[in-house]
């Protein structure tokens, strides 16, 4: 089974022979809370692009991790039916400096005060409304494009009779092309799809 623990900024995972501990560094969240439509409403904070560093154990082997991460604290009481579009991701631009972002489609999404961000340097701004090519890439109002090649990918499928159910695709993999202003050079992520009936 998967074991996950957190302590202050440090965590400790383990599943089967495979164990690791990290540390996450300090940057600047963003936080927000929107509306539902449905009298209820929804709160995130999230973080990207934020220095991780420490140690995997697999076996007898050790090897020091250093990378950059994302962190993503959401609740919130949802329409009964929500559809969302969302994607994470970390890298570096074409001049060097690190970036990540958080983009989404159908949730927490207004125009301005909603979850979208861009992250230079640590230094986060939100970008206008962003439309999704399905999986496979992220069109800003500005003209700029994020393209996405999945590597792996999760997938649920769930249905209670009555109660609700839940289609969920989150692939993992590589972006290229550019975030508003900014070439991206290299680039990591996640992109998701729900459609769930809570």
């Amino acid at each position: 089974g998967l074991e996950v623990g957190m302590r202050g900024r440090s965590m400790h995972i383990r599943s089967g022979q495979v164990e690791v501990d990290l540390e996450l560094g300090e940057g600047k969240p963003i936080e927000c809370m929107c509306p539902t439509g449905e009298g209820g409403y929804t709160w995130t904070r999230k973080l990207a692009a934020v220095p991780v560093a420490g140690e995997v154990r697999m076996g007898g082997r050790r090897e020091q991790l250093e990378a950059l991460g994302v962190e993503d604290d959401s609740a919130g009481y949802h329409r009964r039916h929500t559809v969302w579009k969302w994607s994470a991701g970390v890298g570096h631009l074409s001049d060097g400096r690190a970036v990540g972002w958080n983009l989404v489609d159908g949730i927490n999404d207004p125009p301005q005060a909603s979850e979208r961000a861009i992250w230079v340097d640590g230094e986060p701004r939100e970008p206008g409304p962003v439309t999704f090519d399905g999986l496979e890439g992220i069109a800003f109002g500005e003209g700029s494009r994020l393209r996405f090649s999945a590597e792996t990918e999760r997938v649920h499928h769930a249905s209670i009779p009555l109660l609700g159910r839940s289609d969920y695709r989150a692939p993992f993999g590589s972006f290229r092309g550019e975030l508003p202003g900014h070439q991206l050079a290299s680039g990591l992520g996640v992109m998701e799809s729900h459609d769930v009936l809570w």
